[in-house]
């Protein structure tokens, strides 16, 4: 599947157009913004690539002609919400909710702005929730909202930079049978990362039936791989 964007601007309607100019010119800017004064929070220079975030979403929607609840961690600004409803659109895959949450509240807004305009160039049903809270909480904050558990969780989140892999295992385990995230080729990252990183695919592998590493994408800056982490609802 292709991007939705294209390569070039001539000859595109004005929607391309602008979305064009709010996901490759305004959001980097922003993005490297917050990640000069927040990088222990954002964790990386650039945000996704296109590539790699259409195989994050391929990947949760595999197999799919309805879902009920999308939960991304590590809204940004507002990518895979964007990748989300495009997809789902070209796709007609149903999806009742999207709940994005992110800890810095810059990229909380930006992704609320943006909102109107991609849901204009792909129009959906989806319920879109916003929060500014930390990931963590996700378990309390689905129960709140009458979820058991999210059928797929986006995790866009630097983990090899946070504390306690096991109880961020646990908490997936707690709120989902699926969760999705990408990390950077080993190559790129230093040893205390690297140590992380095996950790948090050891703390997955003792709560999650299936651990899967794979689909890498070099189209990103830095090159990085999506993981899998599923169980099989009883």
């Amino acid at each position: 599947m292709k991007d939705e964007v294209p390569g070039s601007i001539p000859g595109l309607g004005f929607k391309k157009v602008k979305i064009f100019w709010q996901l490759y010119f305004a959001n980097p800017a922003i993005f490297i913004g917050q990640a000069i004064t927040n990088f222990g929070t954002v964790g990386s220079i650039f945000p996704t690539s296109a590539p790699l975030r259409r195989r994050v979403v391929e990947i949760s929607l595999e197999g799919k002609t309805s879902i009920e609840t999308v939960v991304i961690h590590g809204v940004g600004c507002g990518e895979f919400v964007y990748e989300l409803l495009r997809q789902s659109h070209e796709r007609g895959i149903r999806v009742g909710r999207i709940i994005a949450m992110d800890v810095n509240e810059t990229f909380v807004d930006r992704t609320r702005a943006l909102l109107p305009i991609i849901l204009k160039r792909f129009p959906n049903e989806s319920e879109v929730t916003l929060e500014t809270m930390d990931a963590m909480d996700t378990p309390a904050y689905l129960a709140r909202s009458g979820v058991n558990k999210a059928n797929v969780i986006i995790g866009t989140i630097p983990y090899s930079m946070l504390q306690s892999s096991e109880a961020w295992a646990k908490m997936y385990k707690e709120s989902t049978d699926k969760f999705v995230y990408y990390t950077y080729e080993p190559y790129f990252k230093p040893p205390k990362h690297l140590r992380a990183t095996e950790e948090m695919l050891e703390a997955l592998q003792t709560h999650f039936g299936k651990v899967e590493e794979g689909a890498r994408v070099r189209l990103n800056l830095p090159p990085a791989k999506v993981i899998v982490a599923s169980n099989t609802p009883g």
